[in-house]
């Protein structure tokens, strides 16, 4: 069974897909969930 791993876009030293990143290695098999007020996905090319 997956376990959710949640994390905001937003950060003061990194961003949420940064650290969800840098989970995959110990995680392997954790289901991530990035949180955003973006409307288009396209604007998350930036992070």
């Amino acid at each position: 069974m997956a376990i959710p791993l949640i994390s905001g876009i937003l950060w003061s030293e990194i961003n949420g897909t940064e650290f969800l990143t840098m989970t995959v290695e110990g995680f392997p098999d954790t289901m991530r969930i990035l949180l955003t007020g973006f409307t288009d996905v396209e604007d998350l090319g930036d992070f």
